[in-house]
């Protein structure tokens, strides 16, 4: 599971804007609920841009760090949200460890990507946006396909 984390020692180190921080998907505000996102691996890291990953299998949708149960071989939809993209970027989409997908991000606030795959046994994907440069903008927790 992803997650960041930084330690502080000036003030104006947080006016960076390239310093990574994690974003938590929580049913409230409340510690609770930020505790649970975290324990249920429902996190993006970003320096800059918003990643929102989600697959379609069946009629059901998952995010980031859930896991379904596959049964048979069926297409799994994937869908993409960007947003505050400052530079011309590149997506890949990972599965199970190898490039799967990739995907040229032209600088704008809001981009949608969607694609599908035929789903597999004790799979997992997962976003990664990088600069032009090759540098990682930001990241995704897995969504896993398990049997």
């Amino acid at each position: 599971m992803g997650i960041s984390s930084r330690d502080w020692h000036d003030v104006n180190e947080k006016k960076k804007r390239d310093i990574p921080r994690i974003f938590v998907y929580a049913d409230s505000l409340s510690e609770d609920g930020i505790l649970e996102g975290l324990r249920n691996g429902q996190v993006f890291v970003s320096s800059e841009p918003r990643v929102y990953f989600s697959a379609k299998y069946g009629d059901r949708k998952y995010e980031y760090g859930d896991e379904t149960k596959i049964m048979g071989e069926k297409s799994i939809n994937f869908q993409i949200q960007i947003e505050n993209l400052k530079e011309s970027s590149q997506l890949q989409m990972i599965k199970n460890g190898l490039k799967f997908f990739n995907a040229s991000l032209a600088k704008r606030e809001n981009q949608r990507i969607s694609f599908s795959d035929l789903s597999e046994e004790n799979s997992w994907y997962r976003c990664e946006i990088y600069t032009a440069g090759g540098n990682l903008l930001c990241f995704t927790n897995s969504v896993f396909l398990i049997s």
